[in-house]
């Protein structure tokens, strides 16, 4: 066991250097864990999704983290996750692979650390889909089956067991959720458009507003939030703002009711961080005190394009006969080689789709 002991300036500095590059052979007390912990979670700026948590939610972090110390128990994360690809009828590509291969990088860089690891727990998002893309219901239910399976699958073939993915139809049926849902979506629709055009200073004392308190909901949607979500869908879906604010308020009224059944996935935890390849939401009331890690689905030395694995199509670029792994946008104009990888563990296979392009 190396202990340190250094009369220097920079002494901590110095231990850390030690317990980060000599983890097993290093004395560390339970603060040096914590603070060896906290930095293997929150990563460098190649691997996280823009800045370090603000002060209110490095606390926040911390103090869960020591409340999982206490019984050497795993790290618990609750992640989002979508469940289905622009295209239709498509399943994984490299982008699930990669995003994979970041989360697999976490564990190790935590179990370094501290060894009972992490516990990564998916909530795939496909019984709620028909719901939310309600004018093309059955594609969107198909789109999402074939994609989620095919999820599952490769996560069983490559035996990272310490990613739990639970999809939504574990956890409800499908018409079950949808008729809590339209129930509460024309009280949002109410409130979108009563509120849209009119100073923020007035949304709460429409009656809309109310309505919506009244079931529980929380916040005013601010300005700067709903035009990020706006953009986002005149981008992807080329909606009017119009339709825009309607797939809104079904956004927002999921939210809701996922919460209210108890969809959320955390089952049994009653305390955990969350992590996100979906970036930060501008105007996000909880940003202040959050405990969500955000990160990208593969380093920025490895591509500088940053998309959440079910939106990005995942292919391979040849150079100088050397694959490496890329993202792209579905609707670049790229000149793919259609291409399918079958990864095999036992008596499981997962097909995944591994198009490149030869420089």
């Amino acid at each position: 066991m190396i202990q340190i002991r250094a009369d220097h300036p920079y002494e901590s500095q110095i231990r850390n250097f030690f317990q980060t590059e000599f983890p097993v052979e290093t004395e560390k007390s339970d603060s040096d864990v914590l603070e060896l912990l906290t930095n293997a979670i929150l990563a460098s700026g190649k691997i996280r999704l823009g800045p370090k948590p603000n002060v209110e939610s490095l606390y926040a972090i911390r103090q869960t983290l020591q409340s999982v110390m206490k019984n050497s128990e795993p790290v618990p994360f609750l992640m989002p996750w979508g469940s289905e690809k622009p295209r239709s009828f498509q399943t994984v590509d490299m982008a699930e692979v990669v995003a994979i291969k970041t989360l697999v990088c976490l564990q190790n860089r935590v179990q370094k650390v501290y060894p009972p690891g992490v516990h990564i727990r998916v909530r795939v998002e496909d019984a709620t889909a028909p719901s939310l893309f309600h004018n093309r219901m059955e594609a969107a239910r198909t789109d999402a089956m074939v994609y989620t399976e095919s999820l599952l699958r490769l996560n069983k073939v490559l035996e990272t067991s310490f990613i739990e993915f639970v999809p939504e139809s574990y956890m409800v049926f499908e018409a079950d959720f949808n008729g809590e849902l339209e129930q509460v979506v024309p009280l949002f629709e109410d409130y979108l458009f009563a509120s849209h055009g009119i100073p923020e200073s007035e949304w709460e004392a429409l009656q809309s507003y109310q309505d919506l308190m009244a079931i529980g909901w929380r916040g005013t949607m601010p300005s700067e939030q709903r035009d990020h979500y706006l953009s986002v869908y005149r981008r992807l879906y080329n909606m009017t703002d119009a339709d825009s604010l309607k797939l809104l308020a079904r956004y927002f009224a999921q939210s809701l009711i996922r919460r209210k059944m108890n969809m959320l996935g955390n089952k049994e935890w009653t305390d955990y961080l969350g992590l996100s390849f979906v970036g930060p939401i501008p105007g996000d009331p909880t940003s202040a005190s959050s405990k969500r890690v955000f990160y990208r689905t593969m380093p920025e030395n490895m591509s500088r394009l940053h998309m959440p694995p079910w939106r990005a199509k995942g292919y391979f670029r040849i150079d100088d006969g050397l694959p490496k792994v890329k993202l792209a946008s579905w609707s670049e104009d790229r000149d793919y080689t259609p291409a399918v990888i079958t990864l095999t563990n036992d008596n499981l296979s997962v097909s995944v789709r591994a198009d490149y392009e030869v420089l």
